[in-house]
């Protein structure tokens, strides 16, 4: 199968700018979040949500992410980036659902950090399909190459940054 064209998105702003493929439909809540999917029944939804976080420790923002990141599972990603990948299971109405998961941590000084989070939901009876193949390998490729905003103007926290 091919590769799609894509499209890209410039997530709040610039907080994160990354490629969908161009026939998906994109739809955003007012307080954040975004979800991303092909307008068929049979399609994964991918959502990205950032979320914000301040330091109140003794630590360096730096070490602090050292910290987290050895302690969380990240793994070195992009110029001191972290990056968390994961697979999780549920179920909605009966029906089991495989989630991939990638988090990436961002540090904002001097003492916040963001974690964007994209998730792709996937029924299990179409987990094994060549579509959802394509849409998992796409969205990887995606995430390594997205852009991660690390300036205080793109803090998304649930107050204003300090001043």
């Amino acid at each position: 199968m091919p590769t799609p064209p894509a499209k890209s998105i410039v997530y709040r702003g610039g907080v994160v700018i990354f490629d969908i493929p161009g026939d998906w439909v994109e739809e955003y809540e007012p307080e954040g979040g975004g979800t991303f999917y092909m307008n068929s029944p049979e399609s994964g939804t991918l959502r990205l949500n950032v979320l914000g976080f301040r330091i109140e420790s003794h630590q360096s923002l730096s070490e602090q992410i050292a910290l987290t990141m050895n302690s969380d599972g990240f793994e070195p990603f992009q110029s001191g980036l972290g990056l968390r990948r994961r697979e999780l299971t549920a179920f909605e109405d009966g029906e089991p659902l495989r989630f991939f998961r990638w988090e990436v941590m961002i540090p904002i000084e001097p003492h916040e950090f963001s974690i964007a989070c994209f998730a792709h939901t996937v029924s299990e009876s179409r987990l094994h399909t060549e579509e959802t193949r394509c849409e998992l390998e796409f969205i990887e490729a995606s995430v390594q190459r997205a852009q991660f905003n690390q300036s205080r103007d793109s803090y998304v926290g649930d107050y204003p940054p300090e001043t």
